[in-house]
């Protein structure tokens, strides 16, 4: 399996896009209801295009098939002055040990950050956010809730 970082000047990168736009929409699915599938799909399409500083996408292939994916943006988006690095998406696919990988894309997000002058990374979890305090570090610092009403 490889780790890479997209970019739009590496060639390779641009035929993984199509697999990884129908992830980023397939996540929006199934785990984040509150954002439409289109809207990640056209923010990455167009930083990507355009070779945006901002985007920072990491994949997991194994072969050509892409296996997981973590996108994050500098936030909060359209202000000069950033305050932390968003983790918007991680994903891995069921059934793939990407334990090595998975380290090897943290410590380039961190790398990623420090070089844009942060030194902050916050991730709302969908999953089990004690697994992520004890694999990551993360703490938690804020309860989400949700009420739904008719």
């Amino acid at each position: 399996m490889r780790v890479i970082k997209l970019t739009r000047e590496d060639s390779e990168c641009w035929g993984f896009m199509p697999q990884i736009l129908d992830r980023l929409a397939k996540f929006c699915m199934e785990l984040d209801t509150e954002t439409e599938p289109w809207e990640p799909v056209e923010l990455v399409r167009t930083w990507f295009t355009t070779g945006e500083p901002r985007l920072a996408l990491w994949i997991v292939v194994n072969e050509q098939h892409v296996c997981g994916h973590l996108w994050a943006t500098p936030e909060p988006l359209g202000v000069d002055k950033v305050k932390y690095v968003l983790i918007r998406q991680a994903s891995i696919d069921k059934g793939v040990n990407i334990r090595y990988s998975s380290k090897e894309v943290f410590d380039s997000l961190k790398q990623w950050s420090k070089s844009i002058g942060i030194n902050r990374i916050v991730m709302l979890t969908h999953r089990n956010w004690k697994l992520m305090q004890r694999r990551w570090g993360f703490v938690p610092r804020k309860v989400l809730m949700d009420l739904h009403f008719d």
